[in-house]
């Protein structure tokens, strides 16, 4: 029998845990038309048209897996040519189809212009029909603690999948939705937090302020967008309740153990959770499942904290009794006021004689997961001491106290002296380099001054070359005059008359 070659994308279909596939599958009403792309081996595929009477046509460029989905499906494009989607043979095929729902199942990330193919799926999407896609989250804490390590590696799956070349966090894809000419109606989410996906960090990577940013952040711990999107005008024209069920910020752990007659200590195994955004909260915590209850240890964040603990109580009877605090592995400063210096605060309280049903805290989150509350821990415990000394050794502390300020007083005047001198240095310094500046401005000016009368100069003597040029041209202008009658015929005859007669 030939072993049948199985994708990277073949996968066991899950329905009973919020993953991206059951929550598109949410979205599809039963006896639908169908286009799902990249439906790999065709585990949705099956179940669309088996369970739920779907007509579903596919896209698949994986020949192997394209082949096994058609056997639940009816068009089919598949391999390197017909399952290219931006090959656009689909679309020459389906020009004249109408579909109730156009599916992308973590599909528009592997593509080159996914903003292109949204768009040309309009032609064959019916007016009040839906594309429904998942996209993994690029903004989400795993990778950005990669980026602030200078790190940003491919897998083989998930959010950095090797094939990955489109890449959205939250704003960027509402943005192609909206340019591609549509808009979202529902916006759902599948969820990993930070060390639980393929990626291999923590918030221990970075620093503890940044860390506890990060966990703040709207989406931090988002792992894929499943969201449904309708044209833009149907949307205008019938304005559909919009569904965002988004969890915006809830990357803290709020934990209650709970111990029953038959339990030595508290386990993990008997304990309600709870992930909180810190802040001012209010819990309601219900024990049915619990029998004769002996104990209850509330541990409200992991991480070092400052909290007020507002109230703790029951109701029995429709009346509120209150709860006391029997322990805590904190500080009570003052009042309500607790201070937790580990990173995993204990608060024990006190139920005896309590046949407890029902748990309401209320309690507020001054500061917490923060470097700063390690800081108080040095000054706490030297309070402490202090309450403990005797009224002589407050005494001397005292005494030892102001022998230190007063010496440092002395320190200081000193210090002071010694600025006061080199400040009158400064200022002398100051009236050295000023009478400099002058002697310097001066020099200029007198440099100036000559540089003005030798240019003066210059010119004048220009001028009295000139003259002499000329007059050097006028006396050689004469000499030529009289050598040229010298040498004239006329003035030889006359000389030679001259010679003759004895004159």
């Amino acid at each position: 029998m030939e072993e049948r070659l199985l994708s990277k994308y073949d996968f066991i279909l899950d329905l009973d845990s919020d993953n991206s596939v059951s929550l598109i599958i949410d979205m599809i009403e039963s006896n639908s038309k169908v286009l799902e792309f990249g439906p790999a081996n065709g585990r949705m595929t099956k179940y669309l048209s088996e369970k739920m009477q779907c007509n579903v046509d596919i896209v698949e460029i994986d020949e192997n897996a394209g082949i096994e989905a058609s056997q639940y499906s009816n068009k089919n494009f598949i391999g390197e040519v017909l399952g290219d989607i931006e090959n656009y043979k689909w679309l020459e095929e389906l020009k004249n189809e109408k579909y109730d729902y156009i599916l992308f199942a973590d599909v528009l990330e592997h593509l080159r212009f996914p903003d292109k193919v949204l768009k040309v799926c309009n032609r064959i999407l019916k007016d009040n029909g839906s594309i429904i896609m998942s996209i993994p989250n690029i903004a989400h804490n795993s990778v950005i603690i990669d980026l602030i390590n200078d790190e940003f590696k491919y897998n083989q799956v998930g959010l950095l999948d090797n094939t990955h070349i489109s890449f959205f966090a939250y704003k960027s894809l509402l943005r192609m939705i909206e340019e591609s000419g549509y808009k979202t109606v529902i916006e759902r989410a599948t969820y990993s937090r930070v060390g639980e996906n393929e990626i291999n960090n923590n918030y221990n990577s970075v620093n503890k302020e940044f860390a506890k940013a990060l966990r703040k952040r709207d989406n931090g711990n988002l792992y894929q967008f499943v969201f449904q999107v309708k044209k833009k005008d149907y949307v205008m024209e019938f304005s559909p309740l919009k569904e965002v069920n988004l969890d915006m910020n809830s990357e803290y752990e709020f934990k209650c153990y709970i111990k029953e007659e038959i339990d030595a200590n508290y386990i993990e195994s008997k304990k309600i959770s709870k992930f909180i955004n810190p802040g001012h909260n209010i819990m309601e915590l219900e024990f049915s499942r619990f029998k004769e209850i002996h104990g209850l240890r509330i541990d409200p964040i992991e991480g070092n904290c400052v909290i007020d603990i507002k109230d703790i109580y029951t109701i029995i009877d429709n009346k509120k009794v209150d709860i006391n605090i029997l322990e805590t592995n904190g500080i009570n400063l003052i009042g309500s006021i607790y201070m937790f210096l580990t990173i995993d605060p204990q608060i024990y309280l006190d139920i005896k004689g309590i046949n407890i049903n029902t748990l309401h805290y209320d309690y507020s989150f001054i500061d917490y997961d923060s470097n700063t509350i390690n800081k108080y821990e040095k000054l706490l415990k030297n309070i402490i001491e202090y309450k403990n000394l005797s009224v002589n050794e407050k005494i001397n502390i005292i005494n030892e106290k102001e022998q230190i300020i007063e010496h440092n007083t002395d320190i200081i005047n000193e210090k002071e002296q010694i600025i006061e001198a080199n400040a009158n240095i400064i200022n002398e310094k100051e009236q050295i380099i000023e009478n400099n500046i002058k002697k310097i401005l001066e020099y200029k000016i007198l440099v100036d001054e000559t540089k003005l009368q030798l240019e003066i100069e210059n010119k004048e003597n220009y001028k009295l070359r000139e003259q002499i040029v000329i007059v050097e041209e006028q006396l050689k202008n004469k000499q030529k005059y009289i050598d040229d009658i010298h040498n004239s015929r006329g003035w030889k005859i006359l000389y030679r008359i001259k010679k003759m007669l004895g004159k």
